[in-house]
């Protein structure tokens, strides 16, 4: 409350960028803390260069998507406490980052610059069984977990369809809300 309080009398403007694919979050995560490969590919990068599939420890799996979920929480109540907050959807901004840089740069108020987003190319865009070593072994495991059960479909599938159905998301993406990613992963890479 002290930093909300902060940022509101300063009046700074705040910016959250929010992933609701939980399960691609936590594969990319694992991907930039224990591995040495890089997270992007350039475009005209042959994509025999992607990755091999990762083994990520189901602990690492359960604790991220838990944090996601938690950090979704306070990214709600942020939105709701603080004056000035522009909510991006990282799908979106992902399929659109021109229209969403020229959305936040307005935001912020300053000067649209020509953001070189034509180069880069996701890594991670196979199924989750071709991304996650022993994925149905590990799937069946967080499906125990009722909070990843009601959603584990949608984030295999990339499905974020969902969300349309949402009104409050669909407010949120009307008026370009934003999310701050501040996940703290301590290194467990095992």
């Amino acid at each position: 409350d002290e930093a909300v309080k902060y940022l509101n009398d300063h009046l700074v403007k705040s910016v959250i960028l929010d992933r609701k694919n939980h399960l691609r979050r936590a594969i990319s995560l694992y991907h930039l803390e224990c591995t040495q490969e890089p997270a992007h590919l350039l475009s005209d990068v042959d994509k025999s260069k992607a990755p091999e599939p990762l083994d990520i420890p189901v602990k690492y799996l359960r604790y991220s998507l838990y944090d996601s979920l938690r950090a979704e929480k306070i990214y709600l109540e942020l939105e709701k406490k603080l004056n000035d907050v522009l909510y991006v959807p990282y799908e979106a901004m992902a399929k659109d980052p021109d229209t969403w840089m020229t959305k936040i740069y307005s935001f912020v108020g300053v000067q649209n610059q020509a953001a070189d987003t034509g180069v880069l190319q996701k890594i991670h865009d196979g199924t989750i069984d071709e991304l996650v070593v022993n994925w149905p072994q590990k799937r069946r495991i967080l499906m125990q977990e009722p909070e990843f059960a009601a959603r584990m479909v949608a984030w295999e599938t990339d499905n974020t369809a969902y969300l349309l159905h949402d009104k409050d998301m669909q407010r949120k993406v009307q008026r370009g809300v934003s999310f701050v990613q501040t996940a703290e992963f301590p290194s467990i890479c095992y």
